[in-house]
């Protein structure tokens, strides 16, 4: 950490007191199924463009407005929320961000697609509150050495919400419809929130002075905090485009939709349990920055191995190793972010992680589709993303900052 982090730090408020491991798990646990819920909502929509078209009798650009939204508001809220978070503590901000969810719910009741929008809008506000406080969570319940494993255990959270919200919604609506849907993941999200909120309440130490705040300007001036934001750009790019690429690339393979579908949540899953296992793999190796090279370095041979299989065995193997390769770094790179910042700084970091990987994952997705509509062929999109790998992997060991980490 450099001096001004450490500067920081030493300004924050006294450190509350660790509450007993089991506890502190039964809290990591729920705040993932927190962000699991969130996710699942913000998915929702994704799949159900083509009955939103038709229940509210949209064109396809209008319709598309229910999910744009709220990408669009993660990145405008992003910073904000990450300073909010780190004023009134991972508790409050969860709180806040459940509230928003909660707002929502009425709104379901009102068949209209105003009546959708504003409840996209309000969960669109969720987001930031909730995915920031990821890193928040780590300092203020966690001791140093199990940051990183709590850290994945959250993102697991995540990255399982992503398949839910993509794979539950279409059986949800064919029992339900769209609005009795939203209502009813809202509703069972609204449980781990509430049992957090209960289970998260502790004495802490009394506070001795105000925490000090770094601008925005001097938080990305401190070292390492550029590369490790460049490599999350990167790094969701890569994802995204992959995502968005997978299906109909392995179609030209003359594979089934079973077969498709499974690559896709098979990537997803692997990725899901390697963010639960990579802090500790990165103990042991004796450096994140390590297993974060050696991941981007495991990427380029699966992505070559997956366009160019035809057997869905395979297929299935090769997804399911790039989503263990991929998706687990986004933890490594949390906390990394927050090692970097400093405790005062946390959820801000983790704010400028979530902004980077927003960008990066439209701009990956947009430049898939542009290569792909210009060239016609997915081999040029596999060298897109091998070229996008083979950055990732030169930020990570070229920059001696992180090699610190």
């Amino acid at each position: 950490m450099n001096d001004s982090s450490q500067y920081l730090a030493r300004h924050l408020a006294a450190t509350t007191t660790l509450a007993p491991g089991k506890r502190r798990w039964g809290i990591a646990l729920l705040f993932a199924l927190v962000l699991c819920a969130n996710q699942t909502q913000v998915c929702f929509l994704i799949p159900q463009q083509a009955q939103i078209q038709l229940q509210y009798g949209l064109g396809e650009l209008t319709s598309s407005l229910s999910i744009l939204i709220i990408p669009i508001l993660c990145i405008l809220l992003s910073v904000p929320s990450g300073r909010l978070i780190d004023r009134v503590g991972f508790r409050r901000g969860v709180a806040l961000g459940s509230s928003a969810l909660a707002l929502s719910l009425p709104l379901r009741f009102d068949d209209s697609f105003l009546s959708l929008m504003a409840g996209q809008l309000l969960i669109g506000i969720s987001q930031p509150l909730l995915l920031n406080g990821v890193s928040r969570m780590a300092i203020e319940w966690f001791d140093e050495h199990e940051r990183g494993t709590a850290i994945g255990i959250a993102t697991a959270g995540l990255f399982l919400g992503l398949a839910m919200g993509l794979a539950l919604p279409p059986m949800l609506v064919a029992k339900t419809g769209i609005t009795q849907g939203l209502l009813i993941t809202g509703l069972v999200g609204l449980i781990p929130a509430s049992l957090l909120w209960l289970c998260s309440t502790r004495a802490s130490a009394p506070r001795q002075g105000p925490a000090a705040s770094a601008s925005l300007a001097q938080l990305l001036g401190t070292q390492g905090m550029r590369p490790v934001l460049g490599s999350t750009l990167i790094g969701c790019g890569l994802f995204n485009a992959l995502a968005l690429s997978l299906e109909p690339m392995l179609t030209e393979h003359g594979l089934g939709a079973e077969t498709l579908s499974a690559a896709g949540a098979l990537m997803i899953l692997a990725g899901v349990i390697g963010s639960l296992f990579i802090d500790s793999l990165a103990q042991r190796v004796g450096g994140k920055f390590i297993v974060l090279a050696g991941c981007g370095v495991c990427v380029i041979p699966m992505l070559c191995l997956l366009y160019y299989a035809t057997a869905p065995t395979s297929i299935l193997l090769y997804a399911a190793m790039l989503g263990a390769c991929q998706l687990p770094g986004y933890a490594l790179l949390i906390a990394m972010s927050e090692q970097i910042a400093g405790k005062a700084q946390a959820a801000q970091a983790n704010s400028l992680i979530t902004l980077a990987g927003n960008i990066g994952a439209g701009s990956g997705m947009g430049l898939v589709v542009l290569i792909h509509s210009s060239l016609g062929r997915w081999a040029y999109v596999i060298v897109f993303l091998v070229a996008l790998a083979v950055l990732q992997i030169l930020i990570v060991t070229l920059c001696r900052s992180i090699r610190q980490l």
